[in-house]
Parts: structure tokens; sequence; C-alpha cells
């Protein structure tokens, strides 16, 4: 049987395939594309109406997305419109919260598509799946996922920030805990534990705890004071994320957010995040001290930089905030000269890093030579002067002429 990742590999395959043909079709449709990962059948898949973090309105979006998604290929990705329509719902901002809780707790996944030549985005493939993925799982299926939970902290929709919040603080407490958060988990195994989410006390549901989810709710159930707008104008990059009226399966971009990068459009789908008929944005002041995100005490080494994609560098940086900021640096050069320069190839770094917090934290010494700033091989042991390979060179031919005559 493979692997999960090899699965997960060959999944990528078969979307990037997929997407390929479709960009040299000579149809002509929206530019965003819809996949259904999952077996065929008409019915929807049972735990949709089992998640305790869904509410009406999320089942009802996945249900009309699954509905219009095809068995033989990829599809488009139905508009706000038909959304509204098939759903009987009111309102694009409805649709835009909803589709950002689906992705929130892993019911949907997306991926982007470049251009070869210019860069630029030429499709967003949306991804349903038949039970929320695993955290391994979405990091390799959703590129941006990291930056999105990151920015949906601040997002304009008060449920859409409380379960941000829950998402992160299950991350963070699965940390805590020592699980290394690149390990996939089988799907069987998580599903049999979340069957059994409304029967046993102890059990979660898709790795969320009990206690968080019932914290949720409590929250939910409290009236939110106004969010306050603010009139000075944008001075964040989630600013501009929350407050841009624009919906890239219906609405072209304003000469006013010509501004936002192709960085910030990468890591923030506007269509899950964006309410295009409210515009509002979220201070300073409304994110409590624990959400604002700390100066770096660390910088990566320019390997690290070209190995971690965007997901593990938002990994790592959770990981290093669960040890004494003095050895943030030396486990981040520890990784590198390791993977550079170890007897051993390191086929998991995210683990390996997550081993490393562990061993601090449980008050052990795991690192060596390798932590210093300026490791090289040669120098690895000081006692010993570095060899001079000319004059190796020269010994080693006269041996052999010595050797010829």
């Amino acid at each position: 049987m493979a692997s999960r990742t090899t699965q997960v590999e060959h999944l990528l395959n078969v979307i990037d395939r997929s997407v390929q043909k479709l960009q040299f079709s000579s149809s002509k449709g929206d530019d965003n594309s819809l996949f259904y990962l999952g077996n065929w059948h008409e019915s929807i898949p049972l735990f949709i109406y089992r998640d305790p973090i869904l509410e009406s309105v999320d089942r009802n979006v996945y249900g009309v997305i699954r509905s219009l998604t095809s068995k033989e290929s990829a599809t488009a990705f139905p508009t706000y419109d038909d959304i509204c329509k098939y759903g009987n719902i009111a309102s694009h901002a409805t649709v835009s919260r909803a589709v950002a809780i689906l992705r929130l707790v892993r019911w949907s996944t997306q991926r982007l598509v470049r251009c070869p030549l210019s860069g630029q985005i030429r499709r967003k493939v949306y991804i349903m799946h038949d039970q929320p993925l695993d955290l391994a799982d979405t990091l390799q299926l959703d590129p941006g996922y990291m930056c999105f939970l990151n920015d949906c902290l601040t997002h304009h929709h008060a449920y859409v920030r409380k379960v941000a919040k829950l998402v992160m603080k299950t991350i963070q407490q699965e940390m805590s805990a020592g699980k290394d958060p690149s390990e996939h988990e089988h799907h069987l195994s998580r599903q049999t534990e979340s069957a059994s989410y409304w029967i046993e006390s102890g059990s979660s549901y898709f790795g969320f705890s009990k206690k968080n989810i019932k914290a949720l709710k409590a929250s939910n159930n409290q009236v939110e004071k106004p969010r306050s707008i603010n009139q000075k104008g944008l001075t964040s990059i989630n600013e501009v994320c929350n407050s841009t009226p624009l919906s890239p399966i219906n609405n072209p971009p304003s000469s006013k957010n010509e501004v936002l990068t192709s960085k910030i459009e990468e890591h923030s789908s506007s269509s899950f995040l964006i309410n295009t008929t409210t515009h509002k944005t979220v201070k300073n002041s409304d994110i409590s001290p624990a959400e604002e995100k700390p100066p770096s005490s660390f910088h990566f080494t320019a390997f690290l930089k070209n190995l971690f994609s965007s997901n593990e560098k938002h990994l790592i940086e959770m990981q290093l905030s669960r040890v004494d900021e003095k050895y943030h640096q030396a486990i981040i050069n520890q990784i590198s000269n390791r993977i550079q320069y170890g007897e051993k190839k390191v086929k998991r770094p995210i683990s390996l890093l997550s081993w490393y917090c562990n061993e601090l934290k449980a008050g052990n010494t795991p690192l060596t030579e390798y932590s210093l700033d300026d490791y090289q091989p040669e120098n690895a042991n000081p006692e010993q002067p570095p060899k001079n390979t000319k004059n190796q060179l020269e010994v080693t031919m006269s041996n052999l002429i010595a050797e010829l005559n």
C-alpha cells in the first residue's frame, strides 16, 4: 500500500496535468478550477452534517459546490451568484464567510497555478474533500494555508476569526504536546476517532478537542460589539486583504488595489477573505496581545530560505516559540548545517526541528557544533589544523611515481 506522502504527490501530479490541459483548451470559462477528491457518489459525506464547527450555511455552501463538480474532469469554480441561486443564499458576503471556514477547517484546499513565463497567477484550483484533511496533507496541497490562517485571525467576520483562533490554538497545543506537525495521519483512524466524538468524552473531531469546540460555541453565543472602521486608511497587509471589495470569481480588480503584490495574492484567497458588500477593517487595537506577531528572534540561513516553503516557515516560527529565545538561532543553524554537512540524510527537516524543540523543553541539550554560525566541515575539530590539499596532492603524485619506477 502506498504511503500517504506518495498519495499526496500523486494527487498533485493529477492536478497539475488537469490544469495544463485546461489552460490549452479552447473553451472560454472561468480561470478558476474545481476538483473533488473522494469517492464519487451523489450523496454528501456524512461527516459534513455532524461537523460541530460548521453551521448550516457552511454545509449548504459545501453541498452546492459539491453538486456542481464534474465526475469526468475538473470544472470551473461556481460563481458567487450561482452559489447564492442554488443555495438560496441572500448575499455574497455569506458565501465568502462559508468558503473561508471550509478552508480553515480543511474541508477544502486551494492551489495557485502561475504562468511559467510571467509568473502571474493563471488559475486558482479549489479542491473539495470528503472529510477534513490532516495538517500534513494540507501543507502539501495548499501552499498558502498557514498565511491564510494567519490572515483570518483579523478577518472582518467574527465567526471566521474565532474559527481561525481555534485552528491556531489546536496546532499550538499539538506542538506543545510534542506532536510532529508534518506527520501524516491515516484517514481511517481519523474517521474512527471522529465518529465517536458525540459519544465519548475524550474523543476529538478530526483533531479538534471537545473542550476547544465548546469554548468556540460559547464565545459565538456572546454578542460582540461592532468593530470600528479605520478612517485613516489601510496600514497593514491584513487590512488591505480584508477591506478590498474584490472577488476573483465575479469582479475585476480595481485600480486602487494594484498595490497588492503577487505574494499577498498567493497567500490570501480574496474570495475567501473579502466581504463584497461591506468594507470593514480591523485595527491593531482589536487584536489581543497574544495574536500580535512579535519581532523575529532569528533569521533563516540562505540555504533554508530556499528549502522551506511558506507553510513550513510558519510552522518553524510556531515551534521555536515553545523554547527559550536564546536557542532560536542556534536551532536554525543546527538544522541548516545538519542537512548540508551531516553524514545521515535528513528526510523530514520539520520533524527534526520538532525533536530539537521537544528535547530542549525536556531539559536536554541536543545541540552540537552544527549550531555554530561559522560551522564548516573542516573546522569541526579545532584541535586539528586544516589540511593542505596542495601538499596532499604532491605527496600522492610522488608516491605514484615511486611505485612506477
